[in-house]
């Protein structure tokens, strides 16, 4: 196996439909550890999970180089379906020393809660590539055309991280506030405001 030796242990508890199961899996490719609750009798699927991962590399698990990574962290989610448009969820996240997508995260945490297309959010990132906290919601049961909501602040922002390129260094430290419908850039309506703190980019200073 591209894995190497699989360790494994299943338990499971309840009803074919309705159940309690606990999983451990050690391989090559990272361990990771899932507790939870599903029941698919209802009409919607409800469900209650937690889970904590070490070191754990998708792209190996699935035999993708663009997606190799090393994942540690614990996860949560419990709600009930999975129709983005009705769904009803909360996601919880805190992870470190993490690699994925070039991004190196030093840590990541936040909150993700999720009522019948509107989404919550509280999320902080710290990486190479900087530091970002963001707070708001964004509207997504019509997916042609979001409308969100968004505050945040960011400081030590390298693009060259990733879009690549030394030409793109830079460190740049703002704050933002948006408010908006659309994803086509050609009929974005809405407006946004910047308060730019002392930045670089690309070797030129941008004062406060």
């Amino acid at each position: 196996s591209h894995l190497g030796i699989v360790k494994a242990n299943f338990k499971f508890t309840g009803e074919p439909l309705k159940f309690n199961a606990e999983a451990n899996v050690k391989s090559l490719a990272g361990d990771a550890e899932v507790k939870g609750f599903l029941d698919i009798t209802q009409n919607e699927l409800v469900y209650d999970a937690k889970a904590t991962t070490n070191n754990v590399d998708i792209g190996k698990i699935i035999k993708d180089e663009s997606l190799r990574s090393s994942i540690t962290g614990e996860f949560i989610v419990a709600g009930r379906g999975v129709d983005y448009r009705t769904m009803v969820n909360k996601i919880s996240y805190n992870i470190n020393n993490t690699v994925i997508f070039d991004q190196r995260i030093e840590s990541s945490n936040g909150t993700i809660n999720a009522s019948s297309g509107n989404i919550d959010l509280n999320l902080d990132y710290k990486s190479n590539s900087g530091y970002a906290k963001i707070d708001g919601n964004v509207n997504i049961k019509d997916i042609n055309n979001l409308a969100y909501n968004l505050k945040g602040n960011v400081s030590n922002l390298d693009i060259s991280t990733i879009v690549k390129g030394s030409d793109n260094k830079s460190n740049l430290n703002f704050a933002f506030d948006v408010q908006g419908n659309g994803t086509d850039i050609d009929n974005l309506t809405g407006k946004l405001n910047m308060q730019m703190d002392q930045s670089m980019l690309s070797n030129y200073m941008l004062p406060a």
